[in-house]
């Protein structure tokens, strides 16, 4: 993951009880540190699945009261340019332009941090590669935006919304209609993001069983010449369970945990297991494409992926079958 003063450019800032709301995009530094001439994924692959360019990679940001980015809500390709609070979500959303010219719509739950994300595409734009959980929205929808969000000075009508682009409105009303009328399955910053196969939906499993299934763990080191991990099972909770599991080891907190999952490890018992030599491996390039998604790796290079993104910070799910690793999937922690 990139280093605060490497990933956040802060566009628009907007103070809540819950911590300070920020659009972001990377800023120069980011930008040389990531990638050769601003280009960021495979230079030989398919705009945008396997590349984008780093100017085009935006974030709506919590920031907590000591600066930590608390929810992160990645926006590739789509850089949000304004943004309003209501009493129980934030809105926020793109203004497509001649660079970029998809729009965007985003409603964040300010007591869940559920995200919705409506995807505006540009008559000449098919809008058909973009992050999984985005829904794209019919002519019909894209017309209603069009006429919901738009510049005062020309005459839109509506709320002022805080904007780095200048004197923009929305009508709320509107743009609420709009997206309780898409289907769409809200989510959070993780579950948006994490497309591991063999991830068990919800929490993971309490008892470990390295016969089969697949478990949450930090991986302590690996050695890929006699291929063997060493790793520490824990326990990845979401929904009531995280909500349960926070609300325990912070009673006096009246949140929820940050992101809508908590970590839990009561048994911090290192194990040592083989791994396939044909494991498939996952892994979240944030570091070197700013994209949360993940994307195919090898067991090679895991050393030197590792020493991007330093153990044992980092969660990783492991698929075991008959006692040996046959899948890692590194899981995206914003």
């Amino acid at each position: 993951m990139l280093p605060f003063v490497e990933r956040v450019d802060a566009l628009v800032e907007v103070g809540a009880p819950e911590g300070v709301w920020t659009l972001s995009r990377i800023p120069q530094e980011g930008i040389d540190a990531a990638a050769t001439g601003g280009v960021i994924g495979d230079p030989d692959g398919e705009y945008p699945a396997d590349l984008i360019f780093a100017s085009e990679y935006g974030e709506i940001l919590l920031i907590d009261e000591p600066g930590h980015i608390a929810r992160a809500y990645p926006m590739p390709g789509a850089v949000p340019s304004w943004i309003v609070i209501t009493e129980q979500a934030v809105f926020a959303g793109r203004i497509g332009d001649g660079g970029l010219p998809d729009s965007a719509l985003v409603r964040i739950d300010r007591e869940t941090f559920a995200a919705e994300i409506l995807l505006i595409p540009a008559p000449f734009d098919g809008g058909t590669q973009w992050p999984a959980g985005w829904a794209v929205a019919t002519p019909d929808q894209a017309r209603i935006y069009e006429d919901s969000v738009g510049f005062a000075p020309a005459g839109a009508q509506g709320i002022p919304a805080h904007s780095w682009l200048g004197e923009v409105v929305v009508d709320i009303d509107d743009l609420r209609s709009l997206i309780d009328g898409v289907e769409i399955t809200p989510g959070s910053a993780v579950d948006r993001f994490s497309d591991c196969p063999n991830r068990p939906p919800g929490s993971s499993p309490a008892v470990f069983d390295n016969t089969t299934g697949t478990y949450a763990a930090i991986i302590e080191s690996i050695d890929t010449d006699s291929l063997v991990v060493t790793f520490d099972v824990v326990q990845w909770l979401s929904g009531q369970d995280a909500t349960d599991a926070y609300h325990q080891q912070h009673p006096d907190d009246s949140n929820g945990p940050p992101n809508d999952y908590w970590i839990r490890n009561d048994n911090p018992t290192l194990r040592d297991a083989p791994v396939a030599a044909d494991a498939d491996v996952l892994l979240v390039r944030l570091s070197t494409d700013s994209s949360a998604d993940v994307s195919a790796g090898t067991l090679t290079e895991l050393p030197a992926y590792f020493t991007q993104t330093p153990l044992p910070f980092t969660l990783y799910w492991l698929t075991f079958d008959a006692e040996t690793i046959v899948g890692i999937c590194e899981q995206y922690t914003p």
